[in-house]
This record gives C-alpha cells, structure tokens and sequence, in this order.
C-alpha cells in the first residue's frame, strides 16, 4: 500500500476556496488504483498543526499564489522528520514557475499544468523497484544541478471524474465558496497576459460532459453547499447551444429537486458572448434558476491597450458588451468587470482614455478591480515582449516579474496610488461579499460596502491624473485629497464588519 498525502496551502485573500486541484487529483488515485493506494487530502489552515510526514511514502503539496510560506513551514517539517519519500509540487507556482522553484528546492518534483493521470503515471513509477520519472508526463526536476522536463499531456475531458468533496463541513460552517468544472481553457486563447495556454498546453477550450457537471451540481446540493462558483477560464467557450442546454437542463434538476432552488451560481464568459443574442436569451433564463453574478474581462477601455492584449475585442466591442450587461442588471443579476488598467507600455493618454470610458460606461458604481497593473508571468506573450522587466528579480511567490513602466509619468502615477494600499483594504470586503451569506440583504449590504470603497480608489486615481498629468491641482491639493479618500476609506471598514454576521 502507497500512503499519499495531498495538501493545499490554502488562499491567502481571507477566503476559503475549495481546493479542488488535490480533490480532483484523490479522485483518480483512488479509481485507477483501487486497494493499491490509502490518500489524505488535508487544507490549510485547518490541517496545520496534525502533520507527521512519516505516515506517507509520497507528499504532494498544491501551491497557490503567496502559498510559499505555508509550502516552505511544509517542506521544512518533512526534511526535520527524516522524510525521504519524493515531495510532488503542483497548481499554480509550480506550473509556471518550475524552474525557479527547483532552484530554491532542488529535492522536489514539480508538476506542470494538470496533474490527475500524470500523478497516477507516478504512482505507478514509485511502486516499481526501479522508478523511471521520464516515463511521467508534466514533470520537472533537477538532475546533476540542471533542469529536466517530460512531455506535456492533458487529460481527455470525455472521462472526467468529479472530485472528492471531502472538505464540505469546512465550507458550509466556514461559508466558504464551492467550485465546479464545466470545461477547461479558452476558445480564444490569444490574450498576451494569459497564461492558460502555457497551462493546458495549447489545447483551447475543452468541454466537460453535461450529464458530468449535472452530477457535480446534485452532488454539492445534497451536501448543503448553495454558493457555486464555476472556476472556468471561459463558461460560454462559444457553444451557444450547449449553454442553453446546461441552463435548462439545470432549470429541470430544480424542478424535479435534485438541486436545491436555493443555490447561487457565478461564472466567467467573454465579451463577444453578450453580443450574441441566444447567448442573452439564455443568461435570462440561467437567472430564474440561480445565476447571481457574471464575470466579463473587459481589461481595458483604450484601444492601443486591447491591442497590446490582443483581446478579441475593441473599445466599441467592450461599450456594447456594456451595454449588454446593464440590461442584465437592472433585472438583479450582479456583474463583475475584470480590468487591467495599468500596463507596462501605457503612456498618460492611455490613463486618460481609460478613465473616460469608466466614467462614460458607470463602471466605477460597480463592485469590480478597476485599478489593477499587469502582472507580466512567464509563459506569456506580455513577458516576450515586455521591455522594462526585471527577470533577475523574478516574484517566485506572486508568480510575476518586477517592471518599470516606460513612461515616467506612468510610473510616477502607479506608485502614488498604489502606496494608498486601497486594493488590499478591498480585498477585505471583497471576501465578504463572495462568501456564502445567509440571506439576500446580508449580500446587498456586502456589495454596498465595496461597491463604495471602489468608488473611493476610482475618485483617488482621478485626482492622482488631475494633479500629475493634467497639473490642474497642486501635489498639495492632492494629499489633502487623497488624506480624505484615506479617512473615508478608514471609516467604511470599521463600519463594514458591524453590519454582516460573519460565521467564524
């Protein structure tokens, strides 16, 4: 019998995210080798203190982003034990930074992009008397002091096993969010700050089966969990048909009661798939049955900006998607902007185009990260042809390259606001709101909350261009300004927690 452990470093942004990476990964070592393997999955924080290494011949450790400290408490308590087994990293740190991983921690196993049938090719490899990793696709380790690599492989969608749901009294007690899979990858594929095609190998988008997710979803309403938040780069993935298939045939789950009438869905689409009517028409009916929040990554409303992106969109494109989406609104359905506002090549009239199209579009009433920079990672076009980068200097923990931005004045803006620290004191309240609440004003009172500190860093950044591009206030007007911003800022999270009964 192999012993494995899998174990989640869990989110560092005060939200409790399924994890489930190792939950899918348990699901397969138990099917593919049945009385052949016994598998622990623990989380953090709630499986810190209960860890002796010695019980496993194989540890795999999921690595989030800002996930190394935990990794590295894990990595050291095993080295201390005596453990010899092989120590297997994956998720996000791993898959896109390796190599500098393997530089830090020579000992380790890294896994690239999915792990379900590489880590049972492994499993496999570490019973036989002489194992032969080069045999396991998605590896990297480091022999004779250099990196070696195996082919990449993805997993056949046709056959996916549904994870483990181990952890469903954390959540429920915890409020914590439930995720689901519906199809994996982008049927664009193209955007030049994206890394999913690093991720799933050049694959584009692939659909998990109906009949699949369908189960998933009685599965977790059965367990009690109602929030449900579908971690799919792309849900449309640009099969209208299918859509409208998944919407009724949840539709007729509710009425026949195999789902609970009481779950919130969130999922993720493109812009170009508000532009498409029956893509609308479906959206409708997916709100009678439980749609709450749709996710639509605009990232820009200047238009040299969406070409330096290479976004299938335009700043046309993205004011219709708005327009779209407004529409859908003011029927209750609550929506999120994805935003980069800041890139490495952006000049002062970028800003300042950007701002107007927030301001002309009301995006700044909304709950969504509009002030966001680029985060340039390996494995992206944006890093091929980004000019200020610092590689020596690369974030292994925040898995993104240092820059400067071209442009001083650029630059001069992005430190102030960003030394504002706002986007962190939003994070807070955004935990709130994606929680699992207990009814629909306690969600209201949540949105609110951030909806008002968005505005806040919207109205800071404006005041930021009017004195540093527009030199129509003097830096003594702005720090007045921006003390005022900081002290209503102050005030609503103070105020915040009073009004939402977070269950610890």
């Amino acid at each position: 019998m192999t012993n494995i452990l899998l174990y989640d470093t869990g989110d560092v942004r005060d939200e409790l995210n399924e994890p489930i990476g190792i939950e899918l990964i348990a699901a397969h070592l138990l099917r593919d080798l049945p009385g052949e393997v016994s598998v622990d999955i623990k989380w953090f924080p709630f499986d810190h203190d209960s860890l002796d290494p010695l019980q496993y011949d194989i540890i795999g450790v999921g690595i989030h982003i800002n996930g190394m400290e935990v990794f590295e408490h894990l990595h050291r308590l095993c080295r201390e034990s005596g453990f010899r087994g092989p120590i297997v990293a994956g998720n996000s740190v791993p898959t896109f930074g390796w190599e500098a991983l393997l530089n830090r921690y020579p000992d380790l196993l890294c896994m690239i992009g999915e792990g379900e049938d590489a880590w049972t090719a492994l499993v496999r490899e570490y019973q036989k008397e002489h194992p032969d990793y080069s045999r396991v696709p998605n590896l990297a380790w480091m022999e004779q002091g250099r990196p070696v690599t195996t082919p990449r492989a993805v997993c056949d969608m046709r056959g996916y096993l549904p994870p483990l749901r181990p952890f469903h009294p954390q959540l429920r007690q915890r409020r914590g969010i439930a995720r689901i899979e519906a199809s994996r990858g982008c049927s664009w594929n193209r955007c030049s700050f994206c890394g999913a095609d690093h991720k799933y190998n050049h694959t584009g988008w692939r659909p998990i089966p109906l009949d699949t997710v369908l189960e998933q979803l009685t599965e977790l309403s059965r367990l009690g969990l109602t929030t449900v938040y579908f971690c799919d780069e792309d849900f449309i993935g640009g099969d209208s048909a299918r859509f409208s298939e998944l919407v009724e045939r949840i539709r007729m789950k509710m009425k026949q009661g195999g789902i609970s009438p009481d779950m919130n869905f969130f999922v993720s689409v493109r812009p170009t798939d508000l532009l498409r009517e029956s893509n609308r028409k479906a959206i409708r009916r997916f709100m009678d049955c439980g749609l709450k929040e749709l996710f639509v990554g605009l990232e820009s409303g200047c238009e040299a900006q969406l070409k330096r992106y290479c976004k299938c969109t335009t700043v046309k494109t993205n004011a219709l998607a708005i327009e779209r989406l407004r529409e859908l609104e003011k029927d209750g359905l609550a929506i999120d902007i994805g935003f980069i506002f800041f890139d490495d090549l952006m000049t002062p009239d970028d800003i300042e185009e950007n701002i107007r199209f927030i301001e002309a579009h009301g995006l700044s009433s909304l709950a969504s990260s509009l002030i966001k920079p680029l985060r340039i990672q390996p494995f992206t076009e944006s890093l091929a042809r980004a000019a200020g980068v610092r590689a020596n200097e690369f974030l292994l923990d925040d898995l993104m390259y240092p820059y400067r931005f071209a442009d001083d004045t650029v630059e001069r803006v992005w430190r102030t606001y960003s030394e504002l620290e706002l986007e962190s004191a939003a994070h807070r309240l955004q935990s709130v709101y994606r929680r699992e609440l207990s009814s629909d004003a306690e969600r209201e009172t949540a949105a609110r909350n951030l909806k008002e500190l968005r505005a806040l860093q919207f109205s800071a950044l404006k005041d930021i261009a009017a004195c540093l591009i527009r030199r129509e206030i003097s830096e003594t007007q702005l720090k007045s300004r921006l003390d005022a911003v900081l002290s209503r800022a102050g005030r609503l999270l103070e105020t915040a927690f009073t009004h939402v009964s977070l269950i610890e």
